[in-house]
């Protein structure tokens, strides 16, 4: 992976913090990002742990 992709995935995980934050649900925000609801579970998940 180049670090422009690293780059990009990291603004996705960023993005999808801030719609935690609001409460948004999952599923909401994998279909906005373009990415499987299993990784926002992941992403939250470790959100929560403060990772």
């Amino acid at each position: 992976m180049t670090e422009a992709e690293r780059t990009a995935r990291e603004r996705v995980r960023l993005q999808a913090v801030a719609r935690f934050e609001v409460g948004e649900k999952n599923r909401e925000i994998a279909a906005a990002s373009r990415v499987s609801k299993r990784s926002v579970e992941r992403w939250r998940r470790q959100w929560r742990e403060g990772g």
